[in-house]
């Protein structure tokens, strides 16, 4: 699909959990790093082709997943994301043209059953 207009009925088909990284201080002089939740949403996620892997890594990033969901300013590149049963951290976030939809590219690594810690 070029273009995301209008969106068809159930082509967000997953649901994401998206929680913003902070760092807090630790009460010792150092840091750690919280996940608060921002919210919940419809998404659609396909695995990045092998082309757009080898771009991507030219570019010095590690992308093996793209999520297409509807426009949200408060996703940035200090987020997480958790869904099918993986975390996946953001690399880049994209909107386009219209400011309606997003394009974030993640990297996906194995979640604990959907907790954070």
């Amino acid at each position: 699909m070029s273009a995301y207009y209008p969106t068809p009925i159930g082509y967000f088909r997953d649901r994401v959990n998206v929680k913003k990284v902070q760092r807090v201080e630790n009460g010792r002089g150092g840091w750690t790093e919280t996940e608060n939740d921002i919210g919940t949403f419809w998404a659609f996620l396909e695995p990045v082709s092998a082309r757009n892997i080898v771009q991507y890594r030219q570019a010095d990033m590690n992308v093996n997943t793209k999520f297409i969901m509807r426009m949200n300013t408060a996703i940035d590149n200090h987020c997480v994301l958790y869904a099918r049963g993986e975390r996946f951290i953001v690399e880049s976030v994209l909107p386009d043209r219209q400011q309606k939809i997003l394009t974030i590219l993640a990297v996906g690594e194995k979640d604990n059953g959907g907790v954070s810690g």
